[in-house]
């Protein structure tokens, strides 16, 4: 390695399938759920879109929890997406903050505006299955956490215990490591 650079070599068993994206639209964020469905966030129309796990198209999440077969905005941009064991989607935005989905049926889902997390820049969000809790890294908030995602109404602290809060308020990616550590990206 040169130049701090960073190299990844894959011998990938199956060719890399494209997604076809219509209208074209840059990519912001992508996550398959447990159910084999793709989530794919765009950034230049604002669409959240659904696809079945043979890549094809189920349609765009409309603001109120709907699948629908045409364009429609999500209405917030999303820059990231997690799935808790419950089978909830947590979708983060910026400049609106954190959503959950809750499936309603295939295609309808509850859409909860966690209103209380004050965070408005969700840049990453990760779901900790051994302390069941929610992380979420914030640009200008720091780094944050829902104690109890299954609740109705979720509590969300926006001061961690141990976090250098005062010199690393934009988080931009978390990672949990096999070992139990947290480790997050700032600028």
């Amino acid at each position: 390695i040169e130049n701090d650079a960073l190299l990844c070599y894959s011998q990938a068993s199956q060719p890399a399938a494209a997604l076809d994206i219509e209208p074209q639209a840059v990519v912001r964020c992508l996550r398959q759920d447990s159910q084999g469905r793709i989530w794919l966030a765009t950034r230049n129309d604002g669409a959240v879109r659904l696809y079945d796990d043979r890549l094809q198209l189920l349609g765009y999440l409309s603001p109120d929890g709907r699948v629908l077969p045409r364009y429609v905005s999500f209405g917030a941009p999303v820059y990231s997406f997690a799935e808790t064991p419950d089978g909830s989607i947590w979708l983060g935005s910026k400049p609106n903050g954190l959503y959950r989905l809750r499936a309603r049926s295939q295609s309808v889902f509850f859409v909860d505006f966690i209103d209380d997390f004050g965070l408005h820049g969700v840049y990453d969000i990760k779901a900790d299955t051994v302390c069941r809790q929610l992380w979420i890294a914030t640009l200008g908030g720091g780094l944050a956490s829902v104690q109890d995602y299954t609740a109705e109404q979720p509590r969300v602290v926006r001061r961690v215990a141990g976090y250098p809060a005062s010199v690393s308020q934009r988080v931009r990616y978390i990672h949990l490591s096999q070992s139990g550590f947290l480790i997050a990206a700032t600028t």
